[in-house]
C-alpha cells in the first residue's frame, strides 16, 4: 500500500497571456516527490514560450529517487499553425 497526494496550483493573468503552474506529486513513504513549476507567456495567438523544470527527490531506491539524475530545467517555444 502506498500513500501520497497530487496537487496542482495554476493561475492566469493578463487575459490568459501569462500562465503559471506548480505541480507536486508526493508519496509519503518512503518520502519521494516530483515538483514541476511551469510558466508560459503567449507572445501572440500562435507563438508561446514556456520555462519550467522537473525536480525529483527521495531515497535512491524510491520511484522518484531513481530519477534524481534526470532533474532538469527547460525552455520551450511553440508555434501553432
Amino acid at each position: 500500500m502506498q500513500y501520497g497526494f497530487t496537487s496542482r496550483l495554476a493561475g492566469n493573468w493578463l487575459n490568459q497571456t501569462l500562465q503559471a503552474e506548480l505541480l507536486v506529486i508526493d508519496y509519503v513513504r518512503p518520502g519521494n516527490a516530483l515538483i514541476r513549476p511551469l510558466m508560459t507567456y503567449a507572445m501572440s495567438d500562435v507563438d508561446h514560450v514556456s520555462v519550467g523544470g522537473d525536480y525529483y527527490t527521495g531515497p535512491a531506491a524510491s520511484f522518484f529517487g531513481q530519477l534524481e539524475q534526470n532533474r532538469t530545467v527547460f525552455f520551450e517555444y511553440q508555434h501553432f499553425f
